[in-house]
C-alpha cells in the first residue's frame, strides 16, 4: 500500500464525519467537448481524456510531452515556465477573482459557485460570505493581489470561515488536529487544521496541489514562490495528494474558460505527470490522468534529477515569517507578534498600553488591519481609527545613561519613516538622538504581550528567543480605505465612525450675567446700569413728637431705586415763644418748631408757683383781662 493512504488515515479528526462527507471520485462518461465560456464539468468525475479541450493546440512543437518527457527535471521546469508565460495575454486584476467567477467556478453555468475545501455550493450575491482565496497564501508568497495574487488560475472561491482558519499554514497532514468547520454558506466537516498545518477533504487535496505546482512554476520568484516547501509539508505530500486526488471534469472544465480568459494553461492539470518529472521522481504507472501518459509507460524520472528545493532559503532565523517581500501600498496587513516559543500570536489592535508601546490581541478578528505609504526613503504606516487615518509613529528618546530608544505614538500626522527588511521579514525605523542615529525595529521581550522598539538589532538576539520581532502578514479580502466614501452624517456621526467637525449637539443654554458656559450671548440681554447719577427722594424732617426720613436714593439715569433711607427720631419738646393775646382776647404761644399752640390756663399758670398768695395775687392781676382764666376759676 503506497505511503499516502497511510498517512491519510492517520490524519483523519474524526473518522465517522469524514467518511460521510467524503465522496468517492468515479469515472463516468465525459464532456464531448468543454465550453469556454463557461465550466461545462463535473465535480469528481474524473477526467481520463484530453478530448474536447484545447490542449492539442497548446502543446506543440517542442513543448509537447514526448519531447519534455525526455529532459532533465531543470529543463522541464524552465520549458513548462517559459510556455504558461509566454502564452500568458491577459493578466487579470483582483476583481476579476471575483466577477468572473460565475464563468471560472460555476458548474454547467448554474450560478452556484463552487467553494475550494469544501463540498459546497454559494450563489454568487452569497458574497463576503465566500470571499476570495489565495490557494498559495500571499504572506507566504508575493504580498499582494496583483501578478500572481490575481492570477484566475491560482484564486479560488472560498467559504469565509474556513479561509479565516486556514490563514497561512502550511498544507500537510494536521495529525491530532481539529476539525475545521464552515458557516455561512458552508456547514459541515470542511478539513482539520493543526498548529502547523491545514489538510482539506481528500477529495480537494489534488485541486490544491495542483494550484500551488502552476503558482511556483509559472510565477516562481516574481511572485515570490520560489519554494514548493513554502506552502507544503512536504514535495512527498504534494505528490501523494495529486495522486490521491485525480483530475476531474470540473477542474478542466475550469481549465478552458481560464484559457479562454487570460490566454494559459495549468499544464498540472492537462499533464499531472509533469509534478513528478520536475522533482525527479518517478511517475506513478497506475495513476488515472487526462493525458494517459502514465499509464502509456512514458513517465519516467525526468532524466538527471534535480535536488528538492532548499527548505529553509531565507537567512531569517524565524523561518516561518509569512513576508519577505516589500509591502504594497494600500493593501491592507497584520501587524503581530509570532511568539513560537511561548506558544502565542499577538495582533495589534489599535490602542497603545502605557501610552508607549502597541497594545495586541490574541485575537485576529479584533486586530486592526494597517496600511503601508510609500514616501521618500520607505513608509509611513497607519490604520483607520473612526473614518480618520492614524499614523503608527516612533519617538526616539535619549536615556539618563545616554542610550538611545525610541517609543510609539499614534499621530494624525507621522514624523518618522518605516522601512521594511526584505531579507529579515522586519520593520525598522532610524531614530536620531543628539545627531546620532540608531536603528530600531518593533517587537518585544520575553513574555511580554505588547509590541515595543528594541534598540539596534543582532541576528543572533533574535534567534536567542529572547526577543521576538514582529512582522506582518496580508490581510485577506479588505478594501483600500482611501476608496472615497461619502459621509452620511446622522447626528453628526457617519456610520464608518467619522464625525462632522460642524455638528453641534442640541443645547439648552443657561445665561448668567448675559453669557452662557458654551459661549452663547442671551440676544435679551442689557448690561447693567453704573448709577453714576442719582437722587433723594421720599425725605422728611423730624417734628418735636414726630419720627423724620432721610430718603431713598434713586438713580436719574434708569430710575432704579439703589437704597432705602433711615428714620430720624423726634426732638422730644416743643420750642414755645412767648405769650400774646390772641385776636380772641386770650393768652397763647406757639410751638417755633412744629407750631403747637398752647392756650393759657390754670394748671399752666401755676405750673411753677407753689406760694397761694402768689397764686392769689396773680389771678386778681390777670383775671380780669382773661374770660377763660374766670371761667376756671369760678368753677
Amino acid at each position: 500500500m503506497k505511503r499516502y493512504l497511510k498517512s491519510s488515515m492517520a490524519a483523519i479528526l474524526v473518522v465517522a464525519i469524514f467518511v460521510a462527507t467524503y465522496i468517492p471520485i468515479i469515472a463516468v462518461g465525459q464532456p464531448s467537448s468543454y465550453s469556454s465560456s463557461s465550466n461545462s464539468g463535473e465535480r469528481d468525475v474524473v477526467c481520463t481524456t484530453l478530448n474536447g479541450t484545447n490542449a492539442s493546440n497548446y502543446y506543440k512543437g517542442n513543448n509537447t510531452y514526448d519531447n519534455l518527457s525526455n529532459k532533465s527535471s531543470s529543463e522541464i521546469l524552465s520549458s513548462l515556465r517559459s510556455l504558461m508565460r509566454s502564452t500568458h495575454s491577459y493578466i487579470s486584476s483582483y476583481n476579476d477573482c471575483h466577477y468572473k467567477a460565475n464563468l471560472t467556478d460555476c458548474e454547467n453555468n448554474d450560478g452556484k459557485v463552487s467553494l475550494i475545501y469544501t463540498s459546497y455550493s454559494a450563489t454568487m450575491d452569497q458574497w463576503n460570505g465566500w470571499n476570495r482565496e489565495h490557494v498559495w497564501p500571499q504572506s507566504l508568497g508575493g504580498g499582494n493581489t496583483s501578478g500572481g495574487g490575481a492570477d484566475l488560475h491560482h484564486i479560488r472561491p472560498s467559504d469565509a470561515v474556513v479561509n479565516s482558519t486556514r490563514g497561512n499554514k502550511l498544507y500537510g497532514y494536521a495529525n491530532g488536529g481539529k476539525a475545521a468547520y464552515g458557516k455561512n454558506p458552508a456547514s459541515g466537516v470542511l478539513g482539520g487544521y493543526s498548529g502547523t498545518y491545514f489538510e482539506p477533504l481528500d477529495n480537494v487535496k489534488g485541486d490544491v496541489a495542483r494550484i500551488c505546482l502552476y503558482v511556483y512554476v509559472r510565477w516562481g520568484s516574481d511572485w515570490g514562490a520560489d519554494h514548493i516547501t513554502e506552502v507544503f509539508q512536504s514535495v512527498e505530500v504534494l505528490l501523494e495528494w495529486c495522486e490521491m486526488d485525480p483530475v476531474d471534469t470540473w477542474e478542466m472544465g475550469r481549465n478552458e474558460v481560464v484559457e479562454n480568459i487570460q490566454g494559459n494553461r495549468n499544464v498540472f492539470i492537462d499533464y499531472p505527470e509533469y509534478a513528478w518529472l520536475i522533482f525527479g521522481k518517478e511517475v506513478p504507472s497506475d495513476m488515472q490522468t487526462p493525458s494517459g501518459e502514465a499509464s502509456n509507460g512514458n513517465g519516467n524520472q525526468g532524466g538527471t534529477t534535480t535536488p528538492d528545493p532548499d527548505p529553509n532559503p531565507n537567512p531569517n532565523p524565524n523561518p516561518d515569517s509569512p513576508l519577505y517581500a516589500s509591502p504594497v501600498a494600500g493593501q491592507a496587513y497584520k501587524l503581530f507578534l509570532d511568539q513560537k516559543g511561548l506558544g502565542k500570536t499577538l495582533y495589534f489592535n489599535g490602542a497603545l498600553d502605557s501610552g508607549k508601546y502597541l497594545a495586541t490581541t490574541d485575537s485576529e478578528s479584533s486586530a486592526v488591519d494597517i496600511y503601508f505609504e510609500s514616501v521618500s526613503g520607505g513608509y509611513n504606516i497607519y490604520f483607520m481609527k473612526n473614518g480618520v487615518k492614524t499614523y503608527i509613529n516612533a519617538e526616539p528618546y535619549l536615556k539618563s545613561n545616554g542610550y538611545a530608544g525610541c517609543h510609539f505614538n499614534l499621530v494624525s500626522t507621522p514624523t518618522c519613516v518605516w522601512t521594511y527588511n526584505t531579507e529579515l521579514g522586519l520593520l525598522e525605523v532610524v531614530g536620531e538622538v543628539d545627531g546620532k542615529s540608531d536603528i530600531f525595529f518593533a517587537g518585544t521581550y520575553g513574555t511580554y504581550n505588547t509590541i515595543s522598539l528594541s534598540g539596534a538589532y543582532y541576528k543572533d538576539q533574535i534567534a536567542s528567543g529572547t526577543q521576538y520581532p514582529a512582522y506582518i502578514s496580508v490581510s485577506e479580502g479588505t478594501s483600500n480605505p482611501d476608496t472615497p466614501h461619502t459621509h452620511n452624517y446622522v447626528n453628526g456621526k457617519c456610520e464608518c465612525g467619522a464625525t462632522d467637525p460642524n455638528y453641534e449637539p442640541p443645547h439648552t443654554h443657561s445665561y448668567v450675567n448675559g453669557k452662557c458656559e458654551c459661549g452663547a450671548i442671551d440676544p435679551n440681554y442689557t448690561t447693567p446700569c453704573a448709577h453714576k447719577n442719582i437722587e433723594i427722594k421720599n425725605s422728611t424732617e423730624a417734628l418735636c413728637h414726630k419720627d423724620g426720613y432721610t430718603g431713598d436714593t434713586y438713580c436719574k439715569d434708569c430710575g432704579i431705586k439703589i437704597s432705602s433711607g433711615t428714620s430720624i427720631p423726634a426732638i422730644g419738646h416743643h420750642n414755645f415763644g412767648d405769650w400774646a393775646v390772641t385776636s380772641s382776647g386770650v393768652y397763647a404761644r406757639h410751638c417755633l418748631t412744629c407750631g403747637y399752640e398752647e392756650y393759657l390756663t390754670v394748671d399752666v399758670l401755676f405750673a411753677d408757683i407753689d406760694n397761694e398768695a402768689e397764686k392769689i395775687l396773680l389771678l386778681l392781676i390777670l383775671g380780669g383781662g382773661n374770660s377763660m382764666l374766670l371761667d376756671q376759676l369760678s368753677q
